[in-house]
């Protein structure tokens, strides 16, 4: 009966831990506002996935093919056993860098180990395809204009009322 009790209140835990019960995405793209100076982040989520990532005995923990608008990331992550997913991303970030304006296409794949780039007509490698392929936009970065005529004038009404309202306090 003790066990029961346990099991109940552990999910019912989980239930209230997880908000509106769903997950958060397994692979992801940020940050949210994405321009032409931002660095992009690729991420992958260990916890959900049971995956182990990190680099392989080069050093290296993924490769970025980048061809017109598509982006392919292979990254290394080889599962483990026994398992508990937990619904708090816990995501580990690959760099691609800053990409010129317009919409891309990434798509991810992870293999368990061995040297990058994997060659995926190698029969030898095992190379899978993870998660569906995410859209996402590079914007550009638009110039505010600090040299026009009413930004002038504005500062110039900014620095006239703030020197008067500093010389009618030191002279009252």
């Amino acid at each position: 009966m003790k066990i029961y009790i346990t099991l109940i209140s552990l999910l019912l835990s989980l239930k209230c831990f997880s908000g509106n019960n769903e997950f958060p995405p397994v692979i992801t793209i940020g940050p949210a506002v994405i321009n032409t100076n931002t660095e992009i982040l690729a991420g992958v989520d260990a916890n959900q996935t049971c995956l182990l990532l990190g680099p392989n005995n080069d050093g290296v923990d993924h490769h970025v093919e980048i061809n017109g608008n598509h982006i392919q990331l292979t990254f290394i992550g080889a599962y483990y056993s026994p398992c508990t997913v937990i619904p708090v991303a816990d995501y580990y970030y690959y760099n691609l860098g800053t990409l010129a304006e317009g919409e891309y296409t990434i798509t991810f794949y992870r293999t368990p180990g061995g040297t990058l780039p994997v060659d995926p007509n190698d029969p030898n490698i095992f190379f899978e395809q993870f998660g569906e392929p995410i859209i996402f936009g590079v914007g550009n970065i638009t110039a505010v204009p600090t040299h026009s005529i009413w930004g002038l004038i504005l500062m110039f009404s900014a620095f006239i009322v703030v020197t008067l309202y500093i010389v009618k306090r030191e002279f009252s």
